[in-house]
């Protein structure tokens, strides 16, 4: 057996509590943010068995800033407590939360494909994680996602990032480009809005971690889970998929007024940002 086989077996053996267990096989799914998540098949007491590895490690970005072993745990914990029939997530069925590699085995999925309905799906199920009050949950989930850092300003910070990068390689994108040059700039010395509302929010709430099964959708890495301005979410859901036609992000945000309340003006800037994001990320690739 290869290392890594012996390090994926040793995370599953730890998950599950029991040596009785052989990898047959581990495909990795993505890598991001020190994270390795692995679609994995493996015989457990000599009968196959599949399962979802996400393994901790520790080149992981602590955005959250509450270390490893809580962000594991804060993930067991939301699959266990969040699941609301509406609101899906993937059923863990084993963890480890040893201090340096913590680790989570997640049931294996067989998704559908996408279509126009999942992201309306997904504004239904975003209302209703915003709609869950804090106090609902146990201690220990309480206490992980009050200590969690928000992932504010996220998409601003990707905007200033491009002027000062695009400035050095061709500085005479702003007068081929005042509208974009102008839309930076504003961004750029503004601060980011928020809505009086300060629910859960999930952090990461974009197509990838949205995955349609039959007539449901399964809301999956929740490492970002903390307290915040739910117009983050709806801002992530409406603005990352670069090409999301008006008549689209209409359908999103009816269906999430279904459930929830929310702040024209705030979402309206974080729409702003992503559009300004993807512009400024078109031009810059145009010269590399």
């Amino acid at each position: 057996m290869s290392s890594d086989f012996e390090h994926i077996e040793s995370h599953i053996r730890k998950c599950l509590d029991t040596d009785a267990v052989t990898v047959r096989k581990a495909e990795p799914i993505k890598s991001g943010s020190g994270c390795d998540v692995l679609d994995c098949s493996f015989t457990l007491n000599g009968r196959p068995s599949v399962g979802i590895l996400k393994i901790f490690s520790e080149r992981y970005d602590d955005y959250s800033e509450i270390g490893l072993m809580r962000t594991a745990r804060k993930n067991v914990l939301a699959a266990n407590e969040l699941d609301t029939g509406v609101l899906h997530i993937p059923e863990v069925t084993g963890y480890s939360l040893a201090e340096w590699t913590p680790a989570i085995l997640y049931e294996k999925l067989v998704t559908s494909e996408s279509n126009s309905g999942t992201r309306v799906k997904a504004a239904k199920a975003l209302g209703q994680l915003h709609n869950i009050a804090p106090d609902s949950l146990s201690d220990d989930l309480r206490k992980d996602i009050a200590d969690s850092k928000p992932n504010k300003d996220r998409i601003r910070k990707g905007v200033l990032h491009f002027p000062e990068t695009l400035d050095v390689k061709t500085p005479e994108w702003r007068k081929i480009n005042p509208e974009l040059s102008r839309d930076a700039d504003e961004l750029k010395n503004i601060e980011e809005p928020f809505s009086a509302m300060n629910t859960l929010v999930h952090g990461d709430f974009f197509s990838l971690n949205i995955l349609p099964v039959e007539d449901k959708i399964y809301i999956i890495d929740w490492d970002l889970l903390a307290l915040g301005d739910p117009m983050w979410d709806l801002g992530f859901l409406v603005g990352t998929d670069k090409d999301l036609e008006q008549e689209d992000v209409d359908a999103v945000i009816e269906e999430y007024r279904k459930y929830r309340e929310f702040d024209d003006e705030v979402l309206a800037y974080h729409i702003k940002c992503w559009k300004t994001f993807f512009k400024l990320s078109d031009l810059l690739n145009t010269i590399n």
